[in-house]
């Protein structure tokens, strides 16, 4: 905690538990973290982007790390083996590392089967140096989410908010937490807390590959894995952009006033100069209705889900580059007469160059899909806006863009967009 602190600038203004857990009680954490809320869910399942077979999982045998922190009751739950490597080589260091990272009640959490001191060999004391670094990365990390939590509003939303924003606030989040662990890097580095100009690019390149690593070790689906590079990866990008201009007084105030598109992440001077997404309305879909699809409800994508959709099934980091230009978007969700999601979705990019880019990159991720859902997406441009619609029978095509073609009108001029 006192080493979150000082990194942090902030002081805590209650105390935090720390709480062993065993594997199968992290793995139940980490599917619950993956499951979206139903209105998020559906439009990840509109778009084909849902995991239905896969779910979190920690191979037996496979060492049990990490930890996460639980607002309900300010408790920083943390694996076994993460607790264990964090053990002293010897024990006359004990005092002193444990107040550095500020577990001052460790000795009091049960870990069944281990002592809470242990003695390496010499050809095990570099590997354990490592995991006990590593491990005390994560305990900071997660206590920087308590400070969050305590000074920040980290669990504080004034309304229901879109899926764009929901991504938006996370990468915030995280990549908070992310920056204090570069600092932490720095601070073994002998720099006391960085420099406003310092660089964290290769801070981000190295967390980009584990967290790759990762994603192939546990098997994660394209989606997830691309999501947590983003929430760390670009929300530390993020974070270090704040950090330039007023230090923590900036990333502080940025959570009282979090960006509101996920392109604000990805371009964070859209956000520095207080761009604000092109608003758009999907009014219901008649041609849709009239065949019985119900409504479902309507979202934002925004920039890094577009991303998502278009790198899917081998598009790769380019085509999601593509989409750069993304300025607002809205999604109209419905559920066929059979059950399965369907849905029509009005984009708008920077200028006509940027849509021509946009929808080369779409027609490309349209052409992956399988012959029934390939056949089922429809895919319109004019000017600087483009319709998607997914779900929707072929003999419906004509009669929804003759519906839809108001929608592709140029959007008024604006002065300010992301």
């Amino acid at each position: 905690m006192a080493l979150a602190a000082w990194l942090r600038g902030h002081s805590f203004r209650g105390s935090v538990r720390v709480q062993a857990t065993s594997a199968a009680d992290m793995r139940r954490h980490r599917q619950r973290s993956l499951e979206r809320p139903p209105g998020v869910a559906s439009t990840y399942a509109a778009l084909g982007l849902h995991q239905s077979e896969w779910s979190a999982r920690i191979p037996r045998g496979r060492r049990c790390s990490g930890a996460f922190y639980r607002p309900e009751d300010s408790t920083v739950v943390v694996c076994g083996d993460t607790l264990r490597d964090l053990a002293p080589r010897r024990i006359t260091h004990a005092d002193n590392m444990l107040t550095t990272i500020g577990i001052t009640a460790l000795a009091n959490i049960a870990l069944p089967g281990a002592s809470l001191y242990v003695e390496y060999g010499e050809g095990q004391h570099r590997l354990a140096e490592a995991r006990r670094r590593e491990a005390e990365h994560t305990l900071v990390h997660e206590f920087v989410h308590a400070l969050q939590h305590q000074r920040l509003g980290l669990t504080e939303a004034p309304r229901k908010l879109t899926t764009d924003e929901v991504e938006a606030r996370l990468a915030l989040v995280e990549g908070d937490a992310a920056f204090v662990s570069w600092a932490m890097t720095l601070s073994r580095r002998g720099s006391r807390r960085p420099a406003p100009r310092a660089s964290s690019a290769g801070f981000i390149v190295g967390l980009r590959e584990s967290l790759r690593e990762g994603a192939v070790s546990e098997g994660l689906p394209h989606e997830v894995a691309r999501q947590l590079s983003f929430r760390y990866g670009d929300g530390l990008r993020l974070v270090s952009e704040l950090y330039r201009t007023w230090k923590w007084a900036a990333v502080d105030a940025a959570h009282f006033n979090p960006p509101s598109s996920t392109s604000h992440v990805l371009h964070p001077m859209r956000y520095l100069d207080g761009a604000k997404p092109e608003a758009i309305a999907v009014p219901p879909v008649r041609v849709l209705e009239s065949q019985g699809y119900q409504r479902v409800g309507t979202d934002t994508v925004g920039e890094f889900l577009l991303g998502s959709y278009v790198s899917a099934g081998g598009g790769g980091p380019l085509a999601a580059r593509q989409v750069g230009g993304w300025r607002g978007d809205q999604i109209r969700v419905y559920s066929s007469p059979k059950g399965a999601p369907a849905a029509v979705w009005v984009s708008s990019f920077a200028d006509g160059e940027a849509a021509v880019t946009a929808h080369g990159a779409i027609a490309k991720a349209h052409a992956r899909l399988p012959d029934e859902l390939g056949s089922q997406a429809m895919l319109e441009r004019t000017g600087s806006r483009i319709v998607v619609a997914r779900g929707v029978p072929p003999d419906l095509h004509a009669d929804l863009r003759s519906e839809l073609a108001r929608l592709l009108e140029p959007a008024p001029p604006s002065e300010a967009t992301p």
